[in-house]
C-alpha cells in the first residue's frame, strides 16, 4: 500500500518493495533479518524507503526503533538511538552520531540473542 511519496508500508511482506538485484546470499540474509524483526515485534510496521535498499521499523508506542540497510556484501541493522542501548556483546558500531548499527554478513554467525535484546531495548527506550 503506498502511503507517501517516500516509502511503502507493509505489515508482512516478502521481498516486495525491496530491490531484488542483490546477490542471493544477501537477499536471504535480508529475509532472515526481516523475519526475525517480525517475530520479535509481531505488530511492527515496515516502511520500505525510496531506492528500495532500506527500511524503517515502527511501533505505535516507540516510533521508529530500528532500520535495515542493504549493500552488496552486507546488511546493517540500524538503531536511531543506539548510543543509549545496552550492548553487552559489543555488536553496535557508531556512525558518529546517534545512529548505531550492527553489521551482518552472509555466512557469518547470526547473533540472535544479542539482536533480540537490542530490539527489545530499542522498543523500550522509544516508548519512554
Amino acid at each position: 500500500m503506498q502511503t507517501s511519496a517516500s516509502y511503502d508500508t507493509h505489515q508482512h511482506a516478502e521481498m516486495e518493495g525491496f530491490r531484488t538485484d542483490f546477490p542471493p546470499e544477501i537477499l536471504a540474509l535480508v529475509e532472515r533479518v526481516r523475519g526475525f524483526i517480525r517475530e520479535t515485534v509481531p505488530d511492527v510496521e515496515e516502511r520500505i524507503y525510496k531506492g528500495r535498499c532500506a527500511a524503517g521499523y515502527h511501533d505505535k508506542r516507540s516510533g521508529c526503533f530500528c532500520g535495515l540497510w542493504i549493500e552488496e556484501k552486507r546488511v546493517y541493522l540500524t538503531f536511531p538511538k543506539g548510543e543509549f542501548l545496552p550492548d553487552p556483546e559489543g555488536l553496535l558500531r557508531s556512525s558518529g552520531k546517534q545512529m548505531n548499527y550492527v553489521t551482518l554478513r552472509p555466512g557469518a554467525a547470526f547473533p540472535e540473542d544479542a539482536l533480540f535484546h537490542l530490539l527489545v531495548a530499542a522498543l523500550l527506550f522509544g516508548a519512554t
